[in-house]
């Protein structure tokens, strides 16, 4: 499981992928903090390296749907195991 703490003090999303900005190096900007990563295009295709930054900008994003998703688990994990103990002591009881 991703340990979501490590990531406490992010800068806030959203963020946005500004193509090319800076003479070949694409920029991840925060409204918050201004640029808060570069990718450098190197000898990456454009496809390539706009699926990257693209990523790169989504990260909030993604953040927050993996503290929902390990909220979630956590959640049916803790109902499927008060479901097993009551189903047990019922078929005990009949």
């Amino acid at each position: 499981m991703i340990d979501t703490d490590k990531y406490e003090g992010h800068s806030k999303g959203p963020w946005k992928h500004v193509y090319q900005a800076w003479g070949g190096v694409d920029c991840i900007m925060s409204p918050h903090e201004g640029c808060v990563a570069r990718i450098d295009n190197g000898d990456k295709s454009s496809v390539e390296n706009r699926a990257d930054a693209l990523l790169v900008a989504d990260a909030p994003l993604l953040l927050e749907e993996v503290k929902r998703l390990q909220k979630e688990k956590t959640f049916l994990l803790n109902h499927i195991t008060k479901s097993d103990i009551w189903l047990r002591a019922v078929m005990k009881n009949e």
